[in-house]
């Protein structure tokens, strides 16, 4: 009957098994978190573990792919419009800027590891992978495979000048051959992990190569305004990249040009405050054809609305962010969100950045991609990221199996001396017809096996064991004296302290 520290670990390697094949397969991710958007659930260095669904529901603690931030952001769904959805920190009072659609999402969140990625991250290092498969291998594989070495070249020399019988059956009790294959397991576990894990956590998750593709979208805006002559300006008309003084001039047209492929373009006004405070609405164009259009800003009725939310909130609005946002939407092909991003303040309308923000090019085609970068042999070629899950994961079975390995040859108490002397030193017998000592050899009683046992490997000699009458003889035969041990001599408890 397997023993209950046999049967967890068991356990323990389907699980990490399974685990390891999910996550090669894309149905598990994970993600380390850090910052405090999402405190008092995560902190820094909290391990998130995620998987695929087909239904990200409002509420759901989700991970998504952030464009803006070039890196995978965990927040809470706080709504879904037109298949795009808005993320916020629980620690946060604003949304996020970025809407992602389904195609950005990573996963939902199944389980929370505290500290788990700080850990994970210390492990999975190349020193700690190199530290685990070098105890590994230098505990279990070499020493248990040069003892098995010595023993069986004794076994042989002593075999072949002794008659050899079958044990008797259920008698042998030995379970040194799965041990043997368990550890063997585990050097060979170790070994590939540690050849995989190399290359996968010296190299970088990806390649950066030029693209022989380039932007082939482009959003192109500019602005002007109407205003009386004054020594403000040399003109009545203010052109963009000059800020626009309210004193003079309360409307501002913002034009777009669109270049790509078709599709419909929706301008929106995003309205925001320092503090959090954000508004956004859809603007009408008052031109508008199929790849360009002019919308109007009414400084004044965003003023008011601004001045309104801040009676309400007590945030100063002294300086707003205005940000006009081109959705521009086709079947089948990614979203393009070109933005144009502006500062109002009770004196000025400007921009938020240099002139070359007036011309967005897509953001999904840049002058140089970033393929994932493979590592294998051949034909069998993993992405760096797989490739490092899949050395973690063959480490962890190399010590699984190594641990079985040692409680499977681990000596188990229970029956007789001579059932015990057979599972602790199965290595050492062989099991012989009774033999008579050879005339002029010198009979010596040793009063417990264990003496015997050292004197056997002493001379580099197996013990001789024969079974006669309801009793159990060993001997271990030199040139010209034979010790021997006969069962009945020493308990059961006894010999388990002394063989200790």
């Amino acid at each position: 009957m397997p023993r209950p520290g046999t049967v967890v670990a068991s356990l323990i390697g389907l699980a990490l098994a399974a685990i390891s094949v999910l996550m090669v397969t894309g149905q598990l991710s994970y993600v380390t978190t850090r910052g405090t958007s999402m405190e008092p659930r995560f902190h820094t260095g909290d391990l998130a573990v995620l998987r695929q669904t087909a239904d990200y529901r409002v509420g759901d603690v989700a991970a998504y792919r952030s464009r803006l931030l070039e890196t995978v952001v965990l927040h809470r769904i706080a709504g879904v419009r037109d298949g795009r959805y808005s993320f916020k920190g629980d620690h946060n009072t604003w949304t996020d800027p970025e809407r992602p659609d389904r195609s950005a999402l990573v996963g939902v969140l199944v389980a929370r590891v505290p500290q788990g990625g700080a850990w994970l991250s210390r492990v999975s290092s190349p020193t700690g992978l190199a530290a685990l498969c070098a105890v590994l291998v230098a505990t279990a594989g070499t020493t248990q495979l040069r003892r098995t070495t010595r023993r069986r070249r004794r076994r042989r020399r002593t075999m072949a000048e002794h008659p050899r019988r079958k044990a008797p059956p259920g008698r042998s009790g030995s379970s040194s051959g799965p041990a043997r294959v368990l550890v063997a397991l585990a050097g060979v576990s170790a070994v590939l992990g540690l050849l995989l894990a190399v290359p996968a956590w010296v190299l970088s998750a990806s390649l950066t190569e030029p693209s022989k593709a380039t932007a082939h979208r482009t959003m192109t805006y500019s602005y002007t305004a109407s205003v009386r002559r004054s020594p403000a300006y040399d003109g009545t008309t203010v052109r963009s990249p000059e800020p626009v003084f309210r004193r003079v001039a309360s409307r501002v047209d913002v034009h777009y040009a669109y270049r790509g492929s078709s599709g419909t373009i929706t301008p929106v006004l995003r309205v925001a405050m320092p503090g959090g405070w954000h508004s956004e609405r859809p603007l009408q164009p008052v031109q508008s054809g199929p790849t360009s259009g002019t919308v109007r800003l009414d400084l004044q009725a965003i003023d008011r609305r601004v001045r309104a939310a801040a009676a309400v909130t007590g945030l100063s609005p002294l300086q707003v962010g205005l940000t006009l946002v081109t959705e521009v939407r086709r079947p089948g092909h990614p979203s393009f969100d070109p933005a144009l991003a502006m500062t109002l303040t009770p004196m000025r309308l400007g921009l938020a950045g240099s002139p070359s923000s007036l011309v967005v090019h897509d953001a999904s085609v840049r002058a140089s991609h970033s393929p994932p970068r493979l590592v294998g042999v051949g034909s069998y070629r993993l992405s760096v990221p797989h490739a490092r899950i899949l050395s973690a994961a063959l480490l962890a079975v190399g010590a699984l199996a190594g641990l079985l390995g040692w409680l499977l040859a681990r000596p188990r108490s229970g029956g007789g001396e001579a059932d015990l002397i057979r599972r602790r030193w199965a290595s050492l017998l062989v099991e012989v017809e009774p033999l008579s000592s050879p005339p002029g050899h010198r009979v010596v009683d040793v009063v417990d096996f264990p003496t015997l046992a050292k004197l056997a490997e002493r001379y580099g000699l197996l013990v001789l064991h024969w079974s006669r009458s309801g009793a159990d003889t060993f001997v271990v035969s030199d040139e010209d004296v034979t010790y021997r041990y006969r069962t009945g001599t020493l308990d059961v408890a006894e010999l388990d302290t002394t063989a200790a």
